[in-house]
């Protein structure tokens, strides 16, 4: 039996949260009839409990044989609610030896408790009692036993500790002075908070305080970037999160103090929450644990927060429908208007119109169009960010109607690759995608370089540059937005131009998280190009870096890192950088399995979309015009 890995440093070997995996049936547990105990398997964890204390010996005392290889693995570790005041021991017979580990009585959190391996290299056996502290009923309950390496998870921690209070590149600088006005009034508007400032006032005038005052003289108590981690908490509920995320909570805060300082023009609280914000981007999942991410698991978590944002915005939905059928459409804005509308509705839920309006909108669309999959969507802004790009992609398919009539509507291929080609800039998508969604990105970026210069083809007409002032900015947000939608255990790959941005692309690559070799892969060309021949060789090739998230596998497993292949004729190219077909659809059958979904934020002549194609791969992307 092997471990389940679920990071770089950690495992597990009982899952004790899924009901289908939990190996419960496997455990020996002491009969314990005459002081009251059951074990058994709940739907979120294994729960014991018993009625009084025993006369003599453990309230609990569970055994199962185990072979588990542990030797890439120094410690044991198990969590557990043990009931107050009961204390926990925990025997590992393994192929060195016994170890043993007693714990302190216990509180009243959730813990867990790590037992050094000490070398060894098999677990045969586990052995799980647990004293009562106190007389009386007492319950509790195990989540899982695993294992950790303690020099890896202190590496992995560290992978969190790479921004600070100055947030360079993401944020103004601490002198920039906002408007303090709403930009897109998505949460609140101006004259919602013109309203609530005059209500604040008098407040502050009446009791000389107000809770957001008390927001403001707490806010600084805590930098939000020490909270950046693998995982967010979304409540103070512990029963799902690691005992090191106990308290550490990014989405309540936040907001509250970003809104103190919209209310009271405070920068440096709006700037705090905007560093809230950030770092509350910066964390790899927004779920509770690594349980609802656990490889081959049922248990979904995850949908918890789906099923909730559905029941909350259908109830709305129902309560303005029937009080429409109820008093009647209102047909006028008349404070004495007769029937009822969406306004009415918002007053009577407490909520702005604005907010009500997009949770309407969603109802309504799960409704008539459940085929799309709003309520697979892990909250309401990813909802409404889909439903908006479907919004937009519907517009584009209505200017191209012309064009898919002369391709006649049997050709569903082409059709569907010219839909794929989304004309806009990359970074609006990437800004609309939901974090943790792609399987594959391929990036073929301008090279800060004078193509125009370089080339006098007819193609580069139309063609877009970058400054070379501007690359590094460019880059780096391109690179920490793609990271931040690829999926864990992923691949990038990007191209670029060896003079001079070897090593500054592979730096940039590194600093916003991914892992690499920095011997890049190669594209070797028959007959190279060169405008210098007296003076320079004819360059024969063309690098691109492949890139980590996790750790992928390539689905060509032993693949050299030379990709040999007789680029286009240049009359046949329609694009400055266009790559030959069966290049391109040996890169994507290298790094991708039939089936996923591939990001191209830079499509230039489309070649890639149709190389993802012929690898059964679903793909999308974007270019500034469809020229090419």
């Amino acid at each position: 039996m092997n471990p389940t890995p679920f990071n770089d440093a950690e495992a597990i070997i009982e899952p004790f949260w899924d009901p289908q995996l939990s190996g419960l049936k496997q455990w020996t547990i002491r009969p314990g009839k005459k002081h009251g105990l059951s074990v058994s398997q709940n739907w979120c964890w294994v729960n014991f409990e018993w009625a009084r204390r025993p006369a003599r010996g453990s309230a609990l005392t569970m055994t199962r044989r185990f072979n588990i290889a542990c030797s890439s693995y120094d410690q044991a570790v198990i969590s557990v609610m043990p009931p107050e005041q009961s204390v926990l021991t925990i025997i590992l017979d393994t192929d060195r030896g016994t170890r043993t580990f007693r714990s302190k009585p216990a509180g009243t959190r959730k813990q867990e408790h790590t037992i050094p391996l000490h070398g060894a290299q098999i677990i045969r056996r586990i052995t799980l009692s647990l004293d009562a502290g106190r007389d009386g009923v007492a319950c509790g309950w195990i989540n899982w036993i695993g294992l950790q390496h303690r020099a890896a998870l202190r590496r992995h921690e560290a992978l969190w500790d790479r921004f600070d209070a100055r947030w360079d590149r993401y944020l103004e600088p601490p002198a920039f002075k906002p408007s303090f006005t709403p930009a897109y009034g998505l949460l609140i508007n101006q004259t919602e908070l013109t309203a609530i400032r005059r209500r604040h006032d008098r407040h502050l005038a009446r009791y000389k305080t107000s809770p957001w005052l008390e927001i403001a003289r707490r806010a600084g108590t805590v930098e939000p970037e020490t909270r950046i981690r693998d995982f967010v908490n979304f409540w103070s509920d512990t029963r799902y999160c690691r005992e090191r995320d106990h308290g550490n909570e990014l989405l309540i805060r936040g907001p509250q103090i970003a809104f103190a300082g919209l209310l009271l023009k405070d920068p440096g609280l709006l700037r705090l929450g905007a560093r809230y914000a950030m770092s509350l981007g910066m964390c790899a999942n927004w779920d509770d644990g690594m349980i609802c991410r656990f490889p081959g698991s049922t248990f979904e978590h995850r949908s918890f927060v789906q099923s909730l944002c559905v029941e909350e915005i259908s109830l709305k939905k129902q309560i303005n429908d029937l009080q429409i059928e109820i008093h009647g459409p209102k047909h006028s804005k008349a404070p004495d208007a007769l029937g009822w509308s969406q306004a009415d509705t918002a007053r009577l839920l407490q909520e702005t119109p604005a907010n009500l309006s997009k949770d309407l909108k969603l109802a309504s669309a799960m409704e008539q169009f459940p085929e799309i999959g709003l309520d697979k969507c892990k909250n309401k802004s990813d909802a409404l960010k889909m439903l908006n790009s479907i919004g937009r992609q519907l517009t584009n398919s209505v200017k191209s109607e012309q064009f898919t009539k002369e391709m006649g509507t049997t050709n569903k291929i082409f059709k569907r690759l010219y839909d794929a080609y989304i004309v806009g800039d990359c970074f609006k998508t990437l800004s609309q995608m939901p974090n943790n969604t792609m399987d594959f990105i391929e990036i073929d970026p301008p090279y800060a370089m004078d193509l125009h210069s370089k080339k006098a083809d007819s193609v580069m007409l139309g063609y877009n540059e970058i400054e070379v002032k501007e690359y590094a900015e460019f880059m780096v947000k391109l690179f920490s937005e793609c990271y931040r939608i690829l999926r864990p255990d992923s691949w990038l790959v990007c191209w670029f131009a060896m003079d001079p941005w070897f090593f500054p692309i592979s730096e940039w690559l590194k600093g916003t998280g991914f892992k690499m070799n920095t011997l890049p892969g190669m594209w070797l060309k028959p007959n190279g190009q060169t405008m210098q021949p007296e003076s320079q060789f004819a360059n024969c090739y063309e690098p691109f870096f492949y890139c980590r998230k996790g750790q992928p596998k390539f689905n060509k497993a032993g693949r050299a890192n030379v990709f040999e292949f007789t680029p286009m004729p240049p009359s046949q190219k329609i694009h400055p950088t266009q790559r030959p077909l069966p290049l391109m659809v040996e890169l994507f059958s290298t790094f991708c399995r039939p089936g996923q979904q591939a990001y191209i934020p830079f499509l230039g002549s489309g070649v890639s979309l149709m190389a993802s194609h012929t690898c059964q791969v679903s793909s999308f992307g974007n270019d500034l015009t469809r020229e090419f």
